[in-house]
């Protein structure tokens, strides 16, 4: 039996909506990776399996149609697709790897999640206009990182089936106001709020911040009491990891942005008119914009003022 892949993809002239031909059953790895002008991808019912990187980098990629019969995504299959709106689910798909739709910025909405068993570790971090999520009825665990710096989520639910929760999964979602876990989780690792200000700590039950304070932001822990003053070193050593992780994950954005400044360059010196030369060199100075904003943020996390700010937020 003859088994059907999509391993690479050169577009046409002009070409910016890809229909894969039905009978197609998997989308090789990093098969459309980088494919700058893609803006929209329809996918067949054929489709069961897409493979890891198989669209990372598709810039301007804003739609995605899933096969109806979609089982299983691959780690990283969507990461930096910045452009993606929305990610419709299939209910066939079992589960979220990790890094899915790492870094999809204008992604404002995810259905379909009712069926997931899992969300893996970065699936949706830095995904910043993540605004909506439809609850989680049968997932079991959400990984590492899962939702970190999703600036614009506001709310969150998993059923009675949620186990565990892995470090840092919400850290730094500013918007954060409810979530809804159950009194049964048997796992929740360190930091797991940090950075969520305006999240009401007082619906949370009672068990789960007795069980798990490592979970909460410090200030959080202290009002409850459960804070003594020989957790210090315990709170200077988590404090230096999770700015170390802010650090890699900008890093990794900046490297990214790299990428794309070499790739507008060499666009530039390869225009054949003043109009695309106008466009390539219009997108370098976004590009360096961009990446003067990151170098600036990897500044502050380098800054040792960071020290002294935490010496006097421990003796508040």
């Amino acid at each position: 039996m003859f088994h059907l892949e999509v391993t690479g993809f050169e577009p046409e002239e002009g070409q910016t909506v890809v229909q894969i031909p039905e009978g197609c059953v998997s989308i090789g790895e990093s098969a459309f990776r980088k494919q700058g002008k893609i803006s929209e991808v329809g996918m067949p019912d054929s489709i069961t399996l897409v493979r890891k990187r198989a669209f990372s980098g598709c810039r301007m990629m804003s739609k995605v149609r899933f096969s109806a019969n979609l089982e299983t995504l691959e780690p990283n299959a969507f990461e930096h697709c910045r452009s993606l709106r929305e990610a419709n689910l299939p209910a066939t798909l079992g589960e979220i790897p990790d890094g899915t739709f790492l870094g999809c910025h204008h992604l404002g909405a995810v259905t379909g999640t009712a069926q997931l068993s899992s969300v893996g570790s970065r699936a949706f971090a830095l995904c910043k206009e993540l605004g909506h999520v439809e609850p989680f009825e049968h997932a079991e665990q959400v990984g590492t990182r899962a939702f970190a710096s999703c600036s614009s989520l506001e709310e969150v639910a998993f059923s009675d089936a949620l186990k565990s929760i892995g470090r840092e999964a919400f850290a730094s979602c500013h918007k954060l106001k409810r979530v809804h876990f159950p009194e049964t989780l048997e796992e929740m690792g360190s930091d797991v709020f940090q950075g969520c200000e305006q999240l009401d700590f007082d619906s949370i039950p009672e068990d789960l911040k007795w069980n798990f304070p490592d979970a909460f932001p410090q200030e959080v822990i202290g009002r409850y009491g459960y804070v003594k003053d020989s957790c210090r070193a315990d709170l200077l050593k988590a404090y230096q990891a999770r700015h170390e992780q802010d650090r890699a994950d900008a890093e990794e954005e900046l490297a990214y942005l790299r990428d794309e400044r070499r790739e507008a360059e060499a666009a530039e010196a390869h225009a054949s008119d003043r109009k695309e030369r106008n466009e390539a060199t219009q997108r370098i100075d976004e590009l360096r914009e961009r990446m003067r904003v990151v170098r600036a943020r990897i500044a502050a996390y380098d800054d040792p003022s960071d020290d002294d700010l935490l010496e006097e937020y421990l003796q508040d």
